[in-house]
Order: structure tokens, then C-alpha cells, then sequence
């Protein structure tokens, strides 16, 4: 594809819209059947829906593998045909397009929670996002969507594995009306968090209507300055005879979308409800629309449960908790020896109101502490709600430390090219100790 195309500092990208609701008009899906189970019974009726897109103006089509990871084909029992759904999903999208015309693989959530909330480890999440995305780029297609997810953390597993395949990534987050997602994160959080990853453009999609994303939009322009995506849904659903209806016009939704691009949206498409007329209308509106890019160039900045913070902010010696990690360490000693308690009892001991920082020294660190440094880690993040550093040696304990810390982590250490690196590829901030 031509490298301008996704310019988007200078151009707009126009998605698709709803790929479920539209199926579902065609009355061949079995009361909770899975709509993915339809590339592989009738191709021609996901392949009619693309064409819908296209011909109304989607310059980006998304295939129908939203719920096609293994672990959510599993509650179908359909985790066996992983392989076959994902494959024939981007073929089907492939055929239809035509030059300057997009596939992006569509990865959604796996319908678990990541534990401490849920039992899925960040793993086991990370692993069935890699398998599904391999396949779709094996398959052909040009980008992949990551979208609707509510946790942060399984957000981040998805990006992580997606960026392994060498294609553009996008990520999208799904808010609530009270405008956090479901765990709590805001949508300032979100995008400084994201941020942290080499994306084409994150933001936001279902969930809520355009007039309810601008102010969500806003908030997140301010702390990134990477591209935002936003997909709508088509107002808010109602259930009519049994059925969800949504009631926004292709009109409506078109003038609301006009709003989010002046708020500074760069890709557009729509969501639940919506259809080609919404995109064509989309198109339309847009024709006329003058905007202007945004030159906003975000710092960086540290994420945790209830902080957000610059990432060169200094913080004085009382406001930082020293967590040692060593042959010398009683509480390590204790934790490597399987009791968690000392841990969790310091972490309610600590002045949460005083001290911002607990920062983890363990230079000494190696491969053979591996799993309990994640276990470490994991009731770090369970129970304490401020920021976490850590000091650290081994690559392969900063691609821990910054996968299982909800947010975004600091690791320090000496300017090291190997720790820098893999410091920057999982997505956390690096401070070289002088």
C-alpha cells in the first residue's frame, strides 16, 4: 500500500461500520451462534457486507474475526477452528477490495478477564492475540484492529502480540457512560498508556454515540500525539419486540462525526447499529469539512490505578518507598520461600497519601527468579494503587514488570542498549541512572 495512504497527519482514514448488526438482518445466525462461524457457511453474505462498505466510501474494510481468538471461540466450542475462521475471514475481505483499498484484521476481546480481576493470565491472553494475528497477516491482510476492549491490561497483551507481525496496529478501548472503561481507567489513562507503543492511532469505538465520545476524544488528544480513532455507534439501543434497535439516523450520525473530527479524530468509522448509509453519509459530510491537524507533541507520562503523572517529574526522597530485592531482603526471602503476606502487609502499611512511588531494586535479579518476580509484581498491582519503578538487569524482567503493571511503568537502570530497547517495546519508559 502506499505509504502516504496512512499519512494520517495529513489525511482522514474512513472505516467500515457494524459487521455483527448487519449480519444478523440476513437471519442466518442461530440465537447465539457466532457470526465468525458465517466465513466459513456463507462466505458470500460476509463478502456482500464488505462490498455494502466499499461501494458507500470505507477506504478500510475490518474482517469478521472480532471474537475469532481462541480462547472466545472456545465458549462456542469452535476453538478447534480457529485456523480456518481467521484464514478464510481475510480472504473474503481480500477479494473485494481494490487498489487503495484496506483489510484490517479485526481482534477483540477474549471475553475473560485478566487476572488479579479474572482468572486469564496476561499470558495465556497474549498467546491466543499472537496465534490469531499471525494468521491474519499470513492470510493477507494489510493492518490489524485492535477494538472494544474494556481492560487495559488486555489491551495491552493484544498490542504487544500484534506488533510482533510487522503490520500498522491500531487499538481502540470501549468507555462506559460514567466515560471510564470497565476497570477503571480514564480516558487520559488510556491514551498516555498507549501511547507507549508505536501505533498508527488509538482511541475509542462502540459503546457510545459520537456526541457522547467528543468530550472523550478531547480528553485524549491532550495526552498523546499519536493518531485517534474513533467508531461510534449508531446512538443508543433500545430493545423493540425482542430485538436491539438503534435509532440514530445516517444524518445524525454523520453531523456527530463532523464534531469528532474538528475534536481531532484522524480515522472514522462507525460501529453497533451503524450501516453503509452511515458511512456514506460519513463521506459525504466530510467532502466539505475543514479541519485542522493538530500539532500537539504529548510528553510521556506514568500510569498507574489512580495517578497520572509526567514521567520527568522528580519526586523527593519521602515520597518514594525503596523496595529491595535481595539475598540480603527479608520480605524477598520470605516471598521466594511462597508467603505473600509480609508483602501484602507492607503494602497496607505504606502512607499511600505520602508516598507516590514504590520503587523495586533488583539489579541482582536473574532468570531463575523469573515466575516470582511475577508473582511480585502481580500483588504490587493487586494492592497498590500508585506508581511502580523498578530497577532492573535482565531484559526479560522488564518485559514482566511492564506487562503485569496496569498503566504505564518507569524501569531505570544504566544506559544499556538491550534494556532500553525492550523497555520501549513493551510499551514503558526508560530513565538511565546517572
Amino acid at each position: 500500500m502506499p505509504q502516504s495512504f496512512l499519512d494520517l497527519n495529513r489525511n482522514l482514514l474512513f472505516f467500515d461500520g457494524a459487521m455483527g448488526t448487519m449480519l444478523q438482518k440476513q437471519q442466518v445466525l442461530q440465537p447465539g451462534e457466532a457470526p465468525e462461524i458465517l466465513n466459513l457457511t456463507h462466505p458470500d453474505i460476509v463478502a456482500e457486507v464488505h462490498r455494502q462498505y466499499l461501494a458507500a466510501g470505507a477506504q478500510c474494510i475490518e474482517t469478521n474475526t472480532f471474537g475469532a481468538s481462541r480462547i472466545k471461540l472456545s465458549a462456542e466450542g469452535l476453538e478447534s477452528k480457529a485456523a480456518e475462521l481467521n484464514t478464510a475471514a481475510v480472504k473474503i475481505a481480500k477479494s473485494v477490495v481494490q487498489e487503495n483499498q484496506l483489510v484490517a484484521a479485526s481482534i477483540g476481546p477474549t471475553g475473560r478477564m485478566i487476572e488479579p480481576l479474572g482468572d486469564l493470565t496476561f499470558e495465556d491472553a497474549y498467546i491466543a492475540f499472537l496465534e490469531q494475528v499471525q494468521l491474519c497477516a499470513a492470510a493477507g491482510a494489510d493492518l490489524i484492529s485492535i477494538e472494544t476492549m474494556s481492560d487495559i491490561q488486555e489491551a495491552k497483551a493484544a498490542v504487544q502480540a500484534s506488533l510482533t507481525v510487522g503490520l500498522p496496529v491500531i487499538a481502540s478501548v470501549s468507555f462506559m457512560e460514567n466515560g471510564r472503561l470497565l476497570t477503571g481507567f480514564t480516558p487520559e489513562m488510556v491514551a498516555a498508556t498507549l501511547s507507549g507503543y508505536p501505533l498508527l492511532a488509538l482511541g475509542t469505538n462502540c459503546g457510545l454515540p459520537a456526541v457522547s465520545l467528543q468530550p472523550i476524544i478531547q480528553k485524549m488528544a491532550a495526552y498523546t500525539k499519536i493518531p485517534l480513532i474513533v467508531q461510534p455507534n449508531a446512538g443508543k439501543p433500545f430493545v423493540e419486540n425482542g430485538t436491539t434497535v438503534y435509532q440514530e439516523s445516517a444524518a445524525e450520525f454523520g453531523a456527530a462525526c463532523m464534531e469528532l473530527i474538528r475534536s481531532g479524530a484522524r480515522v472514522i468509522g462507525g460501529c453497533c447499529g451503524t450501516s453503509p448509509e452511515h458511512i456514506r453519509e460519513l463521506r459525504q459530510r466530510s467532502a466539505a469539512l475543514l479541519y485542522q491537524v493538530s500539532s500537539n507533541q504529548s510528553q510521556d507520562y506514568l500510569v498507574s490505578k489512580s495517578m497520572l503523572i509526567p514521567a520527568q517529574l522528580e519526586h523527593q526522597p519521602s515520597e518514594v518507598y525503596l523496595l529491595e530485592l535481595d539475598a540480603y531482603s527479608e520480605l524477598w526471602n520470605q516471598f521466594i520461600s511462597g508467603s505473600e503476606d509480609s508483602l501484602i502487609d507492607l503494602i497496607f502499611e505504606i502512607d499511600s497519601q505520602s508516598v507516590q512511588v514504590i520503587r523495586i531494586q533488583a539489579n541482582e535479579l536473574d532468570a531463575q527468579y523469573r515466575e516470582s518476580f511475577r508473582s511480585l509484581v502481580q500483588v504490587l498491582a493487586t494492592y497498590w494503587p500508585n506508581l511502580v519503578k523498578a530497577e532492573l538487569t535482565d531484559p526479560d524482567l522488564i518485559q514482566i514488570f511492564l506487562s503485569h503493571i496496569p498503566g504505564r511503568a518507569m524501569v531505570c537502570g544504566e544506559s544499556d542498549p538491550r534494556l532500553i530497547a525492550r523497555t520501549e517495546r513493551y510499551g514503558g519508559v526508560y530513565q538511565v541512572i546517572r
